[in-house]
């Protein structure tokens, strides 16, 4: 019997609908030489410090940094029942390979590897790897199953984040909180791997915001017109003086390119075009639509660019 194991219930339904394991044993379906079966995401996890080592339990900056010589798992609280099925299954002597069917990617290979690991199952592994739940795409990766191992260095990625989140988390909330409290605090501070870095990104850019000092500029808008083609109708539109900028120029760059920081600068420049006749040297149409438009078409506008050469 090969055991299949996805990672959670709504796929292995769809997985046991399109493999043919019709018999719904409310932990498992069967049917077809498979019995397919789930976990629930993350079942297990990674041991709390006190479990390698009792004094870990106490918070204290004198016991860190708290580095175990191999980390250990154990099972989440809230998945006990139905794991008494699935590592009975994954050890079961009618079970002759276990099928990876966990979501492709990085986390989808750990959930499984933990569960494999747990229960000291020692059947060979298939990979089942598809990024869609399409009958096609199902039916085509279980025609083109894949040996667990070429898995392994995907595998050792999600471990290395799993166990660099918790070093870094337990020993690193512990210290900061520790030095709190010592200076007098008694909040918790949780430091996190993604965490940390993240909200140090919200932080820096609140403290910009907080010091940005307004500057005043200057812009030069003109009315311009001209004759269409066939010289029946006259042409109005506002144009905005911009130096020229990169292709790719963010949009802080384009935003500066319309400015002058000195007023006599702009007003050379009026001086110099103002009663000019200018040539279009290029014009570029672009449609925009105003997603705050009820669908009748009154949103949508056209904008045009247009490059004149006052030489």
């Amino acid at each position: 019997m090969k055991l299949v194991i996805a990672e959670k219930p709504s796929v292995a339904r769809d997985l046991a609908r399109i493999l043919g394991a019709k018999q719904n044993k409310r932990t498992h379906f069967t049917g077809n030489g498979l019995c397919i079966s789930w976990c629930f995401g993350h079942m297990c996890e990674l041991v709390e410090p006190e479990r390698y080592n009792p004094h870990w339990k106490r918070w204290s900056l004198d016991l860190l940094p708290m580095i175990p010589e191999n980390f250990n798992l154990q099972l989440r609280k809230d998945v006990q029942e139905h794991w008494k099925t699935l590592k009975s299954l994954l050890t079961h002597k009618d079970t002759t390979e276990v099928i990876n069917a966990c979501d492709a990617g990085r986390e989808g290979e750990l959930i499984f590897r933990y569960v494999y690991q747990l229960a000291k199952c020692k059947r060979p592994v298939q990979r089942l790897w598809v990024s869609s739940l399409t009958p096609q795409a199902i039916k085509e990766g279980w025609d083109n199953l894949r040996p667990g191992s070429d898995f392994n260095r995907l595998a050792d990625a999600a471990r290395c984040r799993a166990e660099a989140d918790w070093l870094v988390g337990l020993n690193a909330t512990r210290a900061m909180t520790c030095m709190v409290r010592n200076a007098g605090g008694d909040q918790l501070l949780t430091v996190g791997r993604v965490q940390t870095p993240t909200l140090a990104l919200i932080a820096r850019r609140d403290e910009e915001i907080s010091k940005f000092i307004p500057q005043t500029f200057w812009r030069i808008e003109a009315d311009f017109s001209t004759l269409s083609q066939n010289e029946q109708e006259k042409l109005q539109w506002k144009g905005t003086w911009f130096q020229k900028t990169a292709t790719k120029a963010s949009k802080e760059e384009k935003e500066a390119s319309e400015r002058f920081l000195q007023k006599l600068e702009a007003q050379k420049l009026c001086d110099a075009i103002k009663g000019q006749q200018g040539t279009v040297i290029q014009a570029k149409n672009k449609k925009k639509e105003d997603v705050k438009g009820d669908g009748d078409g009154e949103g949508n506008e056209e904008d045009m660019d247009l490059d004149l050469d006052y030489s």
